[in-house]
């Protein structure tokens, strides 16, 4: 039986508000109740998963550091992986300083934290040993500024303030080396920077204010691209590893009355892919991605609505994979994929994937397992355990097998003679009844490996982000590279825009 989405979720003593992996199954969250006046502590707590055969996910707490109650709580982090294998993992986290320290003008905003191996062997950060906290904004002109953003990635970390700031100049980026925090670049910011992503390499920065995208190479100046037409404000971006590269963003609509996702062309900012999601997501909250393969990544948007919806993103398409409703009782801070060069293999035998009779396959043998962690400000943390094969997310009826293509031929076949012998009859058009288009909702349904109920889909195990009606076969039913190539870069460019790109409303 092909594997299904699992999850788990465990409760802690604070609002979280930041989270990022370790490896394939140790992640940090971060967060806590702010200086002393709420009565809840501040903390950053390390998390393992383990997997057994009887409960495939089980978050597991395995140690914690405890902040001063004087200080603020946890806003960003990010976990830097050493150069030398010898040297361990270090928390680099954005925690402000007590409010009397604020008062002077300065502000130890940048915290490292060492993850050392205990006596035990275990993973622990509970000893301030090693630890170490700077301000490397250039000034602190107010004590509502916070460190908002951080990335790290290939041993350099960009970091951008935010909150209350007395004037605009005083917003800023700054791109340092992760292990010995040099200032490699400062970039002024005409407005509050709402995100920024690195490249896998460390070398290529994207960010973005509500209203702007910029992009720049690290040792050269900032260059701003087009920002797709419409109205709202940009919420996230991610860089993406395709050759040629892209960037994903998402942008909230005004009045939260939606979310759009647009694929960019990181040297023009010209819109290859555009998804709206359902108005009902209203807004989007968090972004993040992990590379599958060369030619796929998998894309998580969290929504005002507590739901998350994942996506398959190819280099000239962004498709829909499965959306989870109710995911935490409050809004979602955060969300983080475990670390895509740790993916961890798992065989068509494991628990993971519940009990088969098949014989393995070189396709089975490809599984993967991703994790994608979530987090709340009600102090909930869920983790996705997702299963993906071939650069896509699978499921228990995932993958066009013979049967599901089949039952597709037999449909468009039984619809083409409908409408031949209609034409014989003298009746010039087909109509397609509402009991036909819920038939085909259905067929389309059990392609994507979603359950359904009378309507074709449930929105619990992936529902459609839009009405089958407009769409065409090809929308529905995304095959792997073998079956229909990804075009080359030469092709996506002289194709006419209209081709791939929604009308913005």
């Amino acid at each position: 039986m092909a594997p299904s989405v699992s999850s788990s979720k465990l409760t802690l003593t604070y609002p979280i508000f930041a989270a990022d992996f370790l490896d394939a199954t140790r992640f940090i969250v971060g967060g806590g109740g702010g200086e002393g006046r709420s009565g809840v502590g501040n903390k950053i707590v390390t998390l393992l998963t383990l997997l057994d055969a009887s409960n495939p996910a089980e978050i597991t707490q395995i140690s914690e550091h405890t902040l001063s109650r004087d200080e603020d709580s946890c806003m960003s982090l990010g976990i830097a992986q050493p150069a030398n294998p010898s040297s361990p993992p270090v928390i680099l986290a954005g925690v402000n300083s007590s409010e009397a320290i604020l008062e002077s003008g300065h502000n130890e905003h940048f915290r490292t934290i060492p993850i050392v191996k205990a006596s035990s062997g275990s993973l622990d950060i509970s000893s301030a040993v090693g630890a170490t906290r700077r301000q490397i904004f250039t000034s602190i002109t107010s004590k509502e500024m916070y460190q908002r953003v951080l990335r790290t990635k290939a041993g350099t970390v960009a970091i951008a303030n935010g909150g209350g700031i007395a004037t605009s100049k005083d917003y800023e980026i700054i791109v340092a080396a992760s292990d010995t925090l040099q200032v490699l670049k400062k970039i002024p910011l005409p407005s509050e920077a709402a995100d920024l992503d690195l490249d896998d390499d460390g070398e290529n920065l994207v960010y973005c204010t509500a209203k702007e995208i910029f992009t720049m190479h690290r040792k050269e100046n900032p260059r701003k691209i087009t920002t797709p037409p419409g109205e709202g404000n940009i919420r996230s971006a991610r860089w993406l590893p395709f050759s040629p590269p892209r960037i994903l963003i998402t942008r909230n609509r005004p009045g939260r009355s939606g979310i759009d996702m647009y694929l960019l062309d990181p040297d023009t900012g010209s819109v290859i892919s555009k998804h709206p999601l359902p108005k009902t997501a209203k807004a989007a909250t968090s972004l993040d991605t992990t590379s599958l393969n060369a030619t796929a990544t998998l894309a998580a948007v969290s929504a005002a609505d507590q739901s998350i919806y994942l996506f398959h993103i190819i280099p000239n398409k962004i498709l829909p994979a499965k959306h989870f409703t109710d995911v935490h009782p409050h809004q979602i801070t955060k969300l983080a994929f475990s670390r895509a060069a740790a993916l961890q293999p798992v065989s068509s035998d494991s628990s993971v994937y519940g009990d088969t009779d098949e014989k393995d396959t070189p396709e089975e043998e490809e599984r993967h397992i991703v994790r994608l962690a979530s987090t709340s400000i009600g102090n909930t943390i869920v983790v996705h355990t997702i299963p993906v094969s071939g650069g896509r997310v699978m499921s228990k009826s995932a993958g066009l097998t013979q049967t599901s293509v089949s039952l597709v031929a037999v449909v468009f076949f039984a619809i083409l003679l409908q409408y031949v012998f209609l034409t014989r009859a003298g009746f010039s058009g087909l109509s397609v009844s509402p009991a036909m288009k819920e038939a085909w909702g259905d067929v389309v349904a059990r392609l994507r490996g979603e359950s359904g109920g009378d309507s074709g889909v449930t929105a619990e195990h992936g529902a459609p982000f839009e009405d089958l009606e407009g769409r065409s076969l090809e929308d529905d039913l995304w095959v792997e590279k073998e079956r229909r190539p990804v075009e080359s870069a030469e092709d996506w460019h002289r194709r006419p825009m209209g081709d791939s790109v929604e009308d913005v409303d």
